[in-house]
Order: C-alpha cells, then structure tokens, then sequence
C-alpha cells in the first residue's frame, strides 16, 4: 500500500489513528488540532501542555533515527534531508507505523483503513529491510512500506517473517562477535530465572552476524517505553514508576542488569505492556542486552539520584527483601550453558553485592 502524499506534508490535515478510531485531527500549518478520544492517546501525549510540538517530537522520536547505522543512505533513498524536518516528513508521508503499539497517521481526505496497512498482515518493502541491516545499494524496486521506518536505536537493524512469527535482526558490531554473545548469555540466564524476555540468538543474514529474536508485541498487546510513560504514570520517578507498575520484574531487571553489567537500559530501553483500551498490564519482557559485560566501573543509576548502579543493586535486595532471588541468580549462573568468562564476571558482582549487603547489617 503506497501512503505517499502529494505536495508539502507538512501542509494538510491530518488523522492520528488507533487502528481504525480516529484519535485526533491535526493541521501542522494552521496550528490546530482537535482530540476525538482522549483515553485511547498516546500515553506520551495525553498529559501534553502544548499539544502540537509535543506530537511532533512524539513523531520525529518515531522515525527512524538520525543515529542509525545506514542511516545517510536510508534517508537519501527516502529522498528527505538527514535532520529532523526529513524524520518529520517520514513519519507524515509514510504513516509512522509501528509494530509496536496500535497508533499511524493518515491525511484526513484518505481513504485508507487500518488493514491496508496492518504491518502484523501487510506484505513489507523487504529491498528497504536489505538496505536497513546491510547498506546495500544494489535496489531494483522500493515501496517504502517497511516497519524498519519506526525501529528505534543506533545499530543496524531489520525484521522478518518466518513460519508465521516476526522477528528482529541486530547486526553485530564487534569484530568477535561479543555483543551478540552478550545477548544470547543474558537470555539463557533470564530462562533460567523464569523472568519473562526477548530469547536471543545468533544468526546469519544476508552475509551479516546479528543476533535474532522474536518480536513479543502483537496486534492486542503492545509497548510503550518508559520515557513516553512517565508523565502518564502520576510517579514522580523512574523507580517509583517501575514498583508501581512493574513489580518484582523490575526489582529483578535491576539486579540482573548489575550482575550481567548492562549499561544501557536507558529510559526507551524498558517498556511496559498495554492492551487497546490502554489499560497497562505491567512491564514488559526485558530486552536488548547487547551492551551486557561492559560495566568495569561504577555508574550513576537512572534510578537514584546520585546513586551508583551497585548502590541501587544493594537498595533494593536490602529493602525489597530480594535475598533469596540472589541465591537464586548464584546457582543459575554456576550452571549456566555459557562461556567461562561471562560466568566469571557475574560471580564476581554477585559476591560484591553480597559484601555490600554485609556491610550495611
């Protein structure tokens, strides 16, 4: 299905959608914008105090990124500037679907329904997922109707289908390969915690190392990350917001991304589920541990302040009574299916949370 619009895209009407409701009507150029249902927004937007900035940052964050590997030749293809207004022009021109959560964008004069565009159902432009993950420049033909166009971070990236599931390859970025040894090592000992998440593989595709692993949303059940929660949430932080709604998981994600040395569970980097009527369920399977075994040193925490992340760790066994889960941890790691350096490095932050646990008794 072609979403192209003629003329500047900035300049009509538009119909921000959930499936086939239409959520808000909106004019970039006329500065108006008129919302039909509140509850069914989304969570980034409906605590907005300037409605329209703040949906069109919600949709340059949308877009895929100015950051993203291939990104220069991705955008040239697309034929938008590499900057915000081109990201801005993406998101308008070609839907700003996702399979994330339920919400695209059409112009108010479409004809378009949710089906046509359904990207659960929907055939992909699969030369743009080839160009997203490899840089190729060898293209015959381009839609442009590729969820590829709304998958956030830096690496190079790309879906596919196969035997009726979707799933996401992440090309490696390490000549050996470590990163996605990171993440297949953090998946195994999730499993064997029983913590709900992302099962990582690795994988070969089109000549490229990724890693590979199947996309969790569905057409009922959807994400949304933390940083596009927390104004919606009433929580006045980041922990408090995770206790409240994710519970135990949470408290467990913490120490597991000490133990494992994750450094990168930034704020779109943990994400909580919700169903259509925007009723959140609770956090969702963790994911993305390809930064996994980097922590060499101490870091500030983005859940306490000036807090380190070892801080945070002991915080929470202590005041959460999560001692038994590190037991828990201990015996997993002592006989995971993993290379000996990996279990080195967990047992040695085990036993430093243990000796800051002792030494706050």
């Amino acid at each position: 299905m072609e979403l192209r619009f003629e003329g500047d895209v900035r300049q009509q009407r538009y119909f921000l959608m959930h499936k086939d409701s239409i959520i808000m009507e909106f004019d970039f150029k006329q500065k108006s914008h008129e919302i039909r249902n509140h509850k069914l927004m989304p969570f980034y937007l409906q605590k907005s105090r300037d409605m329209l900035v703040d949906l069109r940052e919600w949709l340059i964050k949308r877009t895929l990124p100015l950051s993203r590997k291939n990104a220069d030749f991705m955008y040239m293809i697309l034929g938008k500037p590499r900057d915000r207004s081109g990201a801005l022009e993406i998101a308008l021109e070609y839907g700003a679907l996702s399979l994330f959560d339920p919400y695209w964008i059409k112009a108010a004069d479409s004809g378009i329904c949710y089906e046509d565009v359904n990207l659960y159902k929907k055939e992909w432009d699969r030369i743009f997922g080839l160009i997203a993950i490899t840089g190729s420049r060898n293209i015959t033909s381009l839609e442009k109707l590729s969820p590829e166009l709304t998958l956030i971070g830096s690496w190079a990236k790309c879906l596919i289908r196969e035997d009726g599931d979707i799933y996401l390859l992440k090309a490696s970025m390490d000549e050996e390969l470590k990163d996605i040894e990171a993440e297949v090592t953090v998946s195994k000992l999730l499993g064997a915690l029983n913590i709900p998440h992302a099962e990582y593989e690795s994988a070969e595709y089109e000549d490229v190392f990724c890693s590979k692993t199947k996309i969790l949303t569905t057409e009922y059940m959807h994400w949304v990350s933390a940083d596009e929660f927390i104004d919606f949430s009433g929580c006045s932080n980041l922990f408090e917001m995770g206790v409240k709604y994710g519970k135990d998981n949470f408290l467990k994600m913490i120490i597991c991304d000490y133990i494992t040395g994750n450094i990168d569970r930034h704020h779109q980097n943990w994400a909580f589920e919700y169903d259509d009527q925007n009723e959140v369920m609770g956090l969702s399977p963790l994911f993305d541990f390809n930064f996994a075994f980097c922590g060499t040193v101490d870091r500030k925490s983005q859940f306490g302040a000036d807090n380190t992340d070892f801080e945070v760790a002991v915080y929470v066994i202590e005041t959460f009574h999560m001692e038994a889960f590190l037991e828990e941890v201990k015996k997993a790691v002592r006989g995971l299916d993993a290379v000996k350096w990996h279990r080195d490095y967990m047992m040695s932050r085990i036993a430093r949370l243990e000796s800051g646990l002792e030494a706050t008794t």
